[in-house]
């Protein structure tokens, strides 16, 4: 079989330096399958006469390449279309995060002119089919990083490890960034209706923690962000970015897992928790609201506080959710599944 190149333009040269393993390990498990395929990820290589030799160009995150003029960007797609290049695109979002006019420009450009586009949900292929109807559209689910996340620890030592307080009965955990100031209220409002009940919400990245100068601005920084931890004792956060060796205690110490969006299509932390056999709580928007009807996890508005407690509270009760959860993942998103579904789509060119 001939050797297959694909190129999937991404941030790092290195996608294992990335901070979002997902290129990394899919990447890993389809090379693992198949040993005629070789990936290149340098997103300056879209320059390079040695791009035009390549079979497919696999684009994640279309605003990548956002540095440069979009006419040109463009003029060099259709350049590569010209010399026999395929190009798909995964749809991990349909606009990019940051809300730019600019960045969004480069997710149609990127859209319209892919072959194919692969969705993680029926949701947005229904969505935006129609929008670009000369692309073939299909779906592949999130795989949950079963290669990459395989230490699995007790909820009592993963507590221990974290140092966190034993007054807390019940730990829900908000895992990643927070993006806007609604989902920062969205948090600290759960946790004043959750205090009396002894429950904690985990959110290790809601607020940076300052770098401590001794400019009074710095030092005023300080005092504020200790100043919070102690007015909110059940909101409690590391100030600091979670790698991946300390992720998997994160999860092991929760009960479950609140995806804290307010608008958004995916996310990863879905997978990822029932991986780790946690039951899920998230806003009933995009994918994310059609996979947690789909498995039978709490979906809530939001905008409206109370229903948000209410699937946090249902999510918490549901004692054999988690197990169900995992199962269901390992059965249908495993890595390898994803990787065997995806060189399947990189095959049919």
């Amino acid at each position: 079989m001939r050797k297959l190149k694909v190129y999937i333009p991404i941030w790092e040269q290195d996608p294992r330096r990335s901070q979002n393993p997902y290129v990394a390990t899919l990447c890993e498990a389809m090379s693992e399958q198949d040993e005629n395929i070789a990936f290149a990820y340098d997103k300056e290589l879209l320059w390079e006469n040695d791009c035009l030799s390549f079979d497919i160009m696999h684009v994640m995150w279309p605003h990548v390449f956002a540095y440069i003029p979009i006419n040109t960007f463009v003029s060099r797609i259709s350049q590569l279309k010209q010399n026999g290049v395929k190009i798909i695109s995964t749809c991990h979002n349909i606009t990019p995060h940051s809300k730019s006019d600019i960045e969004k420009s480069y997710y149609d450009a990127v859209y319209s002119m892919s072959d194919i586009i692969i969705h993680l949900g029926e949701f947005s292929k229904k969505m935006i089919a129609a929008t670009y109807p000369r692309s073939k559209h299909i779906v592949i689910p999130h795989h949950i990083y079963d290669n990459l996340y395989n230490d699995i620890h007790t909820q009592e030592e993963s507590r221990r490890f974290l140092n966190l307080p034993s007054v807390w009965k019940t730990y829900v955990l908000c895992i990643g960034s927070f993006r806007n100031k609604a989902e920062i209220a969205l948090i600290q409002n759960l946790a004043k209706k959750l205090i009396r009940e002894r429950v904690a919400i985990l959110a290790p990245s809601l607020r940076m923690k300052p770098h401590l100068t001794y400019h009074w601005r710095s030092l005023l920084s300080t005092i504020c962000w200790y100043l919070k931890k102690i007015v909110q004792p059940n909101l409690i956060v590391s100030g600091e970015y979670v790698g991946n060796h300390d992720l998997p205690y994160y999860f092991a110490a929760s009960s479950i897992v609140l995806i804290q969006r307010i608008e958004t299509l995916n996310s990863g932390n879905l997978p990822l928790a029932f991986r780790m056999g946690k039951a899920v709580a998230g806003p009933n928007v995009g994918n994310v609201g059609e996979l947690l009807a789909i498995t039978g996890n709490p979906a809530f508005d939001p905008y409206n506080i109370y229903s948000v407690e209410k699937a946090v509270k249902q999510a918490i009760n549901a004692e054999e959710l988690g197990k169900k959860n995992k199962e269901y993942a390992y059965n249908n998103w495993n890595v390898d599944i994803i990787a065997k579904r995806t060189l399947a789509v990189y095959r049919t060119f």
